[in-house]
């Protein structure tokens, strides 16, 4: 894009998916109203380019800071990091296939490293910088934020559209403006500068451009609450909603049928079932593979009481940890009321403590110890001792404990889709039913305890000396078994592993030879079409083979291959 455009940016990502419409020069006209004539020439002719058919192929290897992969489009290899890929499929909705457009927004990420030396030559006052000695900055590094439970449900279709409307404010204020989607009882906006909107406030909009085509009242405009107001740097996006007080029965009529014999042509917005698609996806990755306990916590009265935990098959061990001689699940000693208050005491997101954990075998039976670093602190004369004495044990374990509010009404996860898609979406929206609410109804808090213990400070705590004959006052931090804890109730959490095939477990030797060398080693499981094998890491180990299985673990290398 042209420098002499570059203020019109905005307008050009606006109208991008009008391009290849039949009213696109009335689009055009009355979205880019208030450009000179020859700046909406230039405009049309820039948009037409970003339009045209590419058959260049994108190598961003060594370009971005990222990880490049192979990503085919219509039988071409393309080779692109996470953000290029998502960028360029983003795109390739917009203008319907692989355009220009897409080729420079694909090669044009904030993430590519010439982009990055321009922004920072921009902010250095043009400073001269080499990429080479290019330094990026911490913030690049800050993993985007996935809220899980985050589905955003909605009650009706929303759609792409843009049209001239005119607002109206309180002060019976007229301000032009551009909607950017339309449904029956909601809207979005994009307007100018010259009025600052606020959430709350009561709006009249009347729709000019669908007048021109339509029989509407033009007298009679449609009442909006604002929503949220976003501000960017040359405009604002307005969301309404409509108001109840003030029925439009016509209107909402001639709405439905309209974007019911639209929506094909100018396209759902499915804004919010694609972050529904990403939120679920990392939650059915990362909850059955995290290796910390998350417990329930209800609160009666002024108790904290340990409720359910969650297991899964990383951290069934964890939790087997506090079984003892004949099973009982003993968790809830580590949980007490006194150690959830003091971290609940604790300021938002600082919620957390340590505690240190052992246990002891006498008789065949199984008799817990734990101290938070608090309690250590109240006690310093026995801190040395506890540390010292508990760090040789083999049951040794060092815990963080963190704390997080909860609300009884998350557990209904509707879908991200309306119930009025059909019978099935429906009865998946259903809520909870009132057994399950009334045994959750306590549930205050969550509890994550997650196993920190590591060798370097094991071997620095077992550099405390003991003495023997003051082991005894160890007593206090230990949990009477005639005062046993809360039951704490273990749910498995349902995993589905979507398999295309059965896999069967068969250990048997093999040999594997790449090229003219002959490694040995044996088969872990297979199925009809897949083999995963284990193989001794040696010193001629190929080094192909090691980059392409960079995630091998040091003692051995598991190779899966897809096909034999």
């Amino acid at each position: 894009m042209s420098q002499d455009l570059e203020e019109y940016h905005d307008f050009i990502e606006e109208l991008k998916p009008m391009i290849n419409e039949p009213e696109f020069n009335q689009v055009l006209n009355q979205v880019a109203s208030s450009i000179p004539k020859q700046k909406r020439f230039l405009l049309k002719m820039e948009l037409k380019r970003l339009a045209r058919p590419c058959i260049r192929l994108i190598d961003l290897r060594g370009l971005v800071d990222g990880q490049c992969r192979p990503y085919i489009h219509e039988n071409k290899q393309h080779y692109l990091d996470d953000v290029a890929i998502d960028t360029f499929e983003k795109q390739v909705r917009i203008f319907g296939e692989y355009t220009i457009g897409v080729y420079e927004a694909t090669t044009n990420t904030d993430n590519n490293y010439r982009v990055m030396h321009k922004k920072e030559q921009l902010s250095a006052g043009k400073q001269k910088k080499t990429p080479s000695k290019l330094k990026l900055k911490s913030e690049n590094y800050i993993a985007p934020l996935v809220q899980f439970g985050s589905f955003t449900q909605r009650e009706e279709e929303r759609m792409n559209f843009s049209v001239v409307i005119e607002i109206f404010t309180a002060q019976n204020k007229s301000l032009q403006a551009n909607t950017i989607d339309i449904s029956v009882n909601g809207l979005k906006v994009r307007a100018g500068k010259e009025h600052l909107f606020k959430v709350g406030e009561r709006i009249t909009v009347q729709f000019r451009g669908l007048e021109k085509e339509y029989a509407l009242n033009k007298r009679q405009g449609v009442s909006y609450t604002i929503s949220i107001v976003e501000q960017s740097h040359d405009a604002q996006k307005l969301y309404l909603k409509r108001i109840d007080d003030t029925p439009y029965p016509s209107f909402d009529k001639f709405l439905k049928q309209f974007i019911h014999g639209n929506k094909r042509r100018y396209k759902v917005n499915l804004d919010n079932t694609l972050m529904a698609i990403k939120n679920k996806t990392y939650e059915q990755y990362y909850i059955p593979n995290f290796s910390s306990i998350p417990v329930y916590i209800d609160k009666v009265g002024e108790e904290y009481v340990p409720k359910y935990a969650l297991a899964n098959d990383s951290n069934r061990e964890e939790i087997q940890y506090w079984a003892n001689e004949i099973q009982d699940l003993k968790i809830g000693y580590i949980l007490t009321t006194e150690r959830i208050k003091q971290a609940l005491a604790l300021p938002k997101g600082q919620q957390e403590l340590f505690i240190f954990v052992f246990n002891h075998i006498k008789n065949e039976k199984v008799y817990f110890y734990s101290a938070s670093y608090a309690e250590l602190e109240v006690k310093p004369e026995l801190k040395s001792l506890f540390l010292g004495y508990g760090s040789r044990k083999v049951s040794w374990r060092v815990y963080k404990l963190q704390l997080t509010d909860m609300d009884p009404k998350q557990s209904f996860r509707p879908l991200s889709i309306s119930n009025s898609i059909n019978d099935s979406v429906k009865r998946q929206n259903q809520k909870p039913s009132p057994r399950l609410m009334s045994r959750l109804k306590n549930l205050k808090h969550i509890a994550v305890l997650t196993n920190i213990t590591d060798d370097v400070s094991t071997e620095q705590y077992q550099k405390h000396k003991i003495k023997r004959d003051q082991l005894a006052q160890l007593k206090i931090f230990g949990h009477p078994r005639n005062k046993p804890p809360a039951l704490v109730t273990v749910y498995r959490f349902k995993y589905y592993n979507q398999r295309r095939e059965t896999r069967f477990l068969l250990r048997t030797a093999v040999q594997i030879k790449i090229g003219l060398q002959v490694f040995e080693g044996h088969t872990e499981d297979f199925s009809t079409k897949g083999l995963r094998l284990r193989v001794e890491v040696g010193k001629h180990f190929p080094q192909i083979v090691t980059k392409t299985y960079s995630s091998l673990s040091r003692s051995s290398n598991r190779l899966p291959i897809s096909s034999i």
